[in-house]
């Protein structure tokens, strides 16, 4: 890596942005393709899935100053469970939730044991604090990125207003932004083009 960051915080910012959900012109071959005889590129990071999570884990890693690859079993980002979330994406102290006098009387504490008790208190507790703590970031992110217009809303397991919805209802407003940002950094898997 080019930049001097500790492990720990790397991986932290990589895990934190691909929990929060949320690419690529390039990726690698489809589950169709067979792989190539001889591996050839040196990367620092190699991200697993281009679905939301994955897109983010890969533009983090890059602006952290990682060397990414992406390689996804599909054909296309467009064909992914993000695309297909009905625009939904929970978060806590996002600038629209902060705008927001019901929003404000939330906490990431709060959001992190709705997502405890939703999950009859079987996740992890590390992973599910570090996406509570890091969910409006993320959000902002894809926002001050050109995101469509979105909108809170009250949803199903939440005890305060934190879904972000697309107006469109859409997943594919994540997916155009998050392929456009990977665009932009060049992120690619070398010799293997996105088939839309």
């Amino acid at each position: 890596m080019s930049k001097n960051i500790s492990r720990r915080s790397f991986l932290g910012a990589a895990a934190a942005a691909g929990a929060s959900a949320i690419a690529a012109p390039a990726f690698a071959a489809s589950s169709n393709s067979s792989a190539p005889a001889k591996w050839d590129d040196e990367v620092d990071v190699v991200v697993l899935g281009c679905g939301g999570a994955g897109m983010m884990a890969a533009c983090q890693a890059h602006d952290a100053g990682g060397k990414v690859a992406v390689y996804d079993a599909g054909k296309s980002p467009f064909h992914t469970a993000t695309n297909l979330c009905g625009g939904l994406f929970t978060a806590w102290g996002s600038k629209l939730q902060n705008a927001d006098p019901e929003g404000k009387k939330d906490s990431w504490q709060q959001f992190a044991e709705d997502i405890m008790a939703y999950g009859n208190y079987m996740s992890l507790k590390e992973p599910v604090y570090c996406f509570a703590k890091n969910s409006g970031k993320a959000f902002d992110f894809l926002a001050d990125n050109g995101l469509a217009k979105h909108h809170l809303e009250p949803y199903a397991g939440h005890s305060r207003l934190r879904a972000h919805r697309q107006d469109s209802f859409k997943g594919r407003d994540y997916i155009e932004v998050l392929v456009k940002l990977l665009d932009q950094r060049g992120i690619t898997n070398g010799s293997h083009s996105l088939l839309l």
